[in-house]
């Protein structure tokens, strides 16, 4: 009897809440944010590979795994928006109901997910142009919703990583020696996630912004990984070409 009631507590499903996401935090597998930089208009390819790109990244979700997305502000009171991923407007989701071998029903949440991102950022993106783009603030939002957590982070950035704010702007061709002239006071304030963290940065091409290519990796490097060397958390780049 007592190894048959071990049996059921075991393979007792998880509750879930409201989002289909387990209430008991050390049970979600993985944390997989989303975070579109919607300052600047994106072209039609930069649009499709972004498409493609989030579609693989939603259906290679570990069951369990929690959704996030949000898009970049230049608000002067929220630094990020939280995009919703259902009609519903969900703040987050885990792409499994009902259990885990239900593939008809994750293929359905992933093609929900996706129309909601895309009618929700890439639809829109080119009524956004804005003043500004705090990439830094918006980061620094996403770092703090991961600190203490029993679960692992996996950040997925999407822009231009074109800081336009008080901190920084790289639309001035000498931003780069004004780093390295404030390093420390701009190191002071980038984000900080836990050492466990993966961040994989999709870098949209702006061919009209003359950028050194190499300068920008630099600096989002040291930025997210305290300085590139002595940290467990390093960024990796793609880049998505095109742009106008």
């Amino acid at each position: 009897i007592f190894a048959f009631i071990l049996y059921l507590n075991f393979n007792r499903p998880p509750e879930l809440d409201s989002y289909n996401c387990p209430i008991d935090d050390t049970l979600i597998s993985e944390n997989v944010i989303l975070l579109f930089d919607t300052t600047e208009a994106y072209i039609a390819s930069q649009k499709a590979e972004i498409t493609n790109r989030v579609s693989s990244i939603v259906n290679s979700v570990e069951p369990l795994g929690k959704i996030t997305a949000f898009e970049i502000s230049s608000s002067e009171d929220s630094a990020i928006n939280s995009v919703p991923l259902t009609d519903e407007e969900y703040p987050y989701l885990c792409p499994v109901e009902g259990g885990l071998n239900t593939p008809s029903i994750v293929e359905k949440f992933n093609a929900s997910l996706l129309s909601s991102v895309g009618s929700q950022i890439l639809d829109n993106v080119q009524e956004n142009d804005q003043s500004s783009s705090r990439i830094l603030d918006g980061l620094r939002f996403v770092a703090a919703n991961t600190i203490d957590k029993p679960y692992k982070s996996l950040i997925y950035v999407f822009s231009d990583m074109l800081e336009y704010s008080d901190v920084i702007s790289m639309y001035n061709t000498a931003w780069f020696d004004q780093y390295q002239s404030n390093r420390s006071q701009i190191l002071s304030q980038r984000p900080i996630f836990p050492n466990n963290t993966e961040i994989e940065i999709f870098v949209i091409s702006r061919p009209q912004v003359n950028v050194n290519e190499g300068e920008l990796l630099r600096f989002w490097t040291e930025t997210l990984s305290g300085d590139g060397f002595n940290s467990n958390v390093l960024p990796s780049f793609t880049r998505i070409s095109g742009g106008l």
